[in-house]
């Protein structure tokens, strides 16, 4: 049984991503010796990569696990994934798609996963929401 909670999981995927970042620089890989984020493993995957695309395949597959986990229990309409790493576009979904239908039940496996559109200004948006109201 898996519990995943909102603070929890994003915390566990960005040490997860964290850890991707340090296993790279320790193995041949494109980003070997230079200071990286998320977007420049994301690109170096893209570009072919392996262990890039080795290292995202890994964080889908968590990102895969607790989105399954979590459409069991809620039933939700579909995902949004925002922020910077929604940019990151196929080389992120395709995977984590694929993960995603791995580990959900039947019932929930096409649960649509997309890229929040307001990507980094939901914060702001969801803001003004609350202190203007509905």
């Amino acid at each position: 049984m898996f519990f995943f909670f909102k603070q929890k999981t994003a915390y566990e995927i960005g040490v997860r991503l964290v850890g991707s970042e340090m296993c790279i620089r320790d193995r041949e890989c494109v980003l070997r010796g230079t200071d990286f984020a998320a977007k420049d493993v994301f690109d170096a995957a893209r570009n072919g990569d392996v262990l890039a695309a080795r290292e995202v395949d890994e964080m889908t597959d968590t990102l895969g696990m607790a989105l399954a986990s979590i459409a069991s229990t809620t039933d939700p309409e579909m995902f949004l994934i925002g922020g910077g790493v929604a940019r990151a576009g196929d080389v992120l979904f395709d995977p984590l798609v694929k993960h995603f239908k791995e580990y959900a039940f039947r019932s929930c496996r096409e649960t649509p996963i997309k890229a929040a559109s307001l990507g980094n200004d939901a914060g702001i948006y969801g803001a003004v929401r609350l202190i203007v109201g509905e």
